[in-house]
This record gives structure tokens, C-alpha cells and sequence, in this order.
């Protein structure tokens, strides 16, 4: 017979290699469990964010309210149970067989961005630097990822008709040199603050006091100087200045060949001009996101019985541009992920259409920088959902 000790020292030995297995399958599950979740959660906000968007340039499109909710934040609680059952303790062919289970109780909170500061941050022209950016997005460029993000250059608007053509040849002017291999830089430049002063009537006190204030004495030439303040600025660089072809683009944007630089300002950044870069500066007028989804809206095929709810595509455009999107409409659910239902249609855009894809990305780009600063701390209203079943 097995004496009472030697089932106790068996029962013992099961048991520590049961725990040993059972804790190594938790060390292993938490790291395993966190990338796949990163991920499948990663990839739903992106799908979520990017619909969502798609959703308001058809609502844009129908001359329906947009809205938009943000997913302020998701909390996934993981839970790990376990447990053991032991067979045939007081036999030699003792076994014990181990158990593991797993629940997943996410909660997700929605905050709707409908507030006086995202609706001014939605509408606001972007930055110039942002502009930049985003028609640089691909690496690849044309006059319409340009148009796209601005809206006049040098005072030549966005119409159609005659001043149309006038814009468009600001924006081939300007390809056309960073085609020929101008580049965009920061460059240190002056502010000035105050009128002209004569060098002898500065004291070393007065150098003191404006370095402390963060100011500078700038030159101003016939022994006169600027105070003025340091700002970071941004350029055309354009290594060729005097090429002939160079020239011609430079005299159609309104510029004067020769220079190196040529400082690009949007609008908003007229007053205070900096000395010596009042002429030959590029003026950019960039869009606010929210006239980028008007834009893209005219892209929006109109199913046949609604002509008449809204315009045939392109009939009420106020833009000369032509952005290389299309985004479809079908009665059938179609494949591509990228679809919304509006009106009992299914709209998208297809998933073989990189050159659409490319358009979308860049306004769900454009889109996310103005909630980029929306917390759920916020005072506006929220709601959470607990997810069951996940």
C-alpha cells in the first residue's frame, strides 16, 4: 500500500509543478495579450477616425450638419482565472490537469466635439508650416495636392472662370520650382519693434534690457539699428535663381529672380513685417479643415433619385480644383473598408484607388491634428459604453 507520507510528497510535487505551469502561462499571456489587443484596437480607432470622416464629406456633400465624436479613451480590463484538478491522488498514475480562463471588459468613451473651440479649430486656416506638410504628405506632388491644402496664393484666389486659371498658374509656378529642385527651409530672420535709432544714442544698458526681453539690435544701415525680436521663419530655397526657366516661374508667382530665399507667410502673418522681406515674400493663403472636406465633397457620386435633394457632382463648385478622389456610391454593400451608409446608399471609396486613398489619408491627417488637444477632461458631454462580448 502508499503510505500516507508518500501520497503527501506526491500531492506536493503535482501541485508545485501545476502552480509553476500555471504562473509561466500568465507571464506569457499579459505580453501576448497586450500586443494583440494594441493592435486590433489600433486598428479599429484608424478605421473608425477615417469613416467617420468620410461620413461628414458625404453629409458636407448633402448639405446635412456634420458631426463628429472623438474617442476620448479605451479601458480594457483583462481578468485571468485559473485553476487545477488533481486525478487519482492516492495512485502511482496520479495526474493533474490545469485550466485557465480569460475575460476582456473594455469600456469606450466618446466625447462629441461640438464645442465653440473645435468649431473654431475646424474652420480656421491652417498654418502655413501644417500646409507644407500636408502637400509634401506622399512625397509625390501635383497642383492638386496643393490646392487642396491652399486656397490663394500671392492674392490669386481659388474661383472658377477667369481667376481660377489665374491661381492655377500660381500653383504650376510653384511646382514647377520645386520641381526644378527648390526645397522648403527654416531660416532665422528679425521682427522690428521700433523705429530706427542712432547707434551712438544705444547704451550698454540698453543692450542689458533688451537681452533680457529677449530682443535684438538689428542693423538698419546708415548707422541706425532695429530693436527687434528673433523669429524662426520659412523659405523657398531656390538653387538655380537665375536659370531662365527658374526666372519664369519666379515672375509668375510675382517674385523677383535672382534671390536665394524667398520667405513663404500664409496671410494671417501680414503685420508685423520683418526689414528687408517686405517684397519677395510668397504669400499662402492655406485652407481650415473644414473647407478641405468642402472640397473633397465635390467628389461625392450622387445617386440618380437624389439629383434634385442636391446638385449633380461639380454643379455648385466654387473651386478650380479637381482633386483625385472618387468616392463612390452603390445600393449594395460594397468591399473596400473604407464605406459609410447615408440615405439608404452605401458610399466609399475603393480599395484599388490609391490615388483616392492618398486624398482621404491626408484630410484624416488634417482632420486628426485639430483634435489633438481634445482631452476627456473636457467640459462636454461624454458617453461610455461598456463593451460586452469582446
Amino acid at each position: 500500500m502508499t503510505s500516507i507520507k508518500s501520497i503527501t510528497h506526491r500531492f506536493k510535487r503535482i501541485a508545485a509543478i501545476a502552480l509553476s505551469s500555471l504562473l509561466f502561462a500568465c507571464t506569457s499571456i499579459g505580453p501576448n495579450k497586450l500586443v494583440a489587443s494594441h493592435e486590433g484596437y489600433n486598428d479599429a480607432v484608424q478605421l473608425t477616425q477615417t469613416r467617420e470622416v468620410l461620413k461628414n464629406i458625404v453629409r458636407i456633400r448633402y448639405y446635412d450638419p456634420i458631426q463628429f465624436i472623438n474617442i476620448t479613451s479605451i479601458n480594457a480590463q483583462f481578468s485571468v482565472n485559473t485553476g487545477a484538478t488533481v486525478n487519482g491522488i492516492a495512485t502511482s498514475d496520479a495526474s493533474i490537469v490545469g485550466n485557465i480562463g480569460y475575460s476582456d471588459t473594455p469600456t469606450l468613451t466618446y466625447t462629441p466635439l461640438s464645442d465653440a473651440a473645435f468649431d473654431k479649430s475646424l474652420g480656421t486656416p491652417i498654418s502655413t508650416e501644417e500646409a507644407i506638410a500636408q502637400f509634401y504628405h506622399w512625397g509625390e506632388l501635383s497642383t492638386a495636392d496643393m490646392g487642396l491644402v491652399l486656397g490663394a496664393v500671392n492674392s490669386k484666389p481659388d474661383r472658377q472662370g477667369e481667376a481660377g486659371k489665374h491661381y492655377q498658374n500660381q500653383l504650376s509656378a510653384l511646382l514647377g520650382l520645386i520641381n526644378s529642385g527648390a526645397t522648403v527651409e527654416h531660416f532665422r530672420e528679425f521682427y522690428p519693434r521700433h523705429e530706427s535709432i542712432k547707434k551712438d544714442k544705444i547704451s550698454g544698458f540698453d543692450y542689458t534690457l533688451a537681452a533680457m526681453n529677449d530682443l535684438y539690435f538689428y542693423d538698419a544701415g546708415d548707422n541706425e539699428v532695429y530693436i527687434a525680436s528673433k523669429h524662426m521663419g520659412v523659405g523657398l530655397v531656390v538653387p538655380k535663381p537665375h536659370n531662365e526657366e527658374v526666372a519664369e516661374y519666379l515672375n509668375t508667382l510675382g517674385l523677383t529672380p535672382g534671390e536665394k530665399l524667398y520667405p513663404m507667410r500664409s496671410t494671417s502673418e501680414a503685420e508685423p513685417q520683418p526689414y528687408g522681406m517686405q517684397t519677395n515674400t510668397l504669400w499662402l493663403a492655406p485652407r481650415s479643415v473644414e473647407g478641405m472636406l468642402e472640397l473633397a465633397s465635390e467628389s461625392v457620386t450622387i445617386p440618380a433619385p437624389h439629383i434634385g435633394i442636391v446638385s449633380k457632382k461639380g454643379e455648385s463648385s466654387r473651386s478650380s480644383v479637381k482633386l483625385p478622389i472618387n468616392i463612390a456610391v452603390s445600393k449594395e454593400q460594397p468591399l473596400s473598408i473604407y464605406r459609410i451608409q447615408h440615405r439608404g446608399y452605401w458610399f466609399y471609396v475603393d480599395d484599388a484607388d490609391y490615388r483616392s486613398k492618398k486624398v482621404l489619408s491626408t484630410l484624416v491627417s488634417a482632420y486628426s491634428s485639430r483634435i489633438g488637444g481634445k482631452q476627456h477632461q473636457d467640459p462636454s458631454p461624454q458617453i461610455v459604453l461598456p463593451v460586452a462580448g469582446m
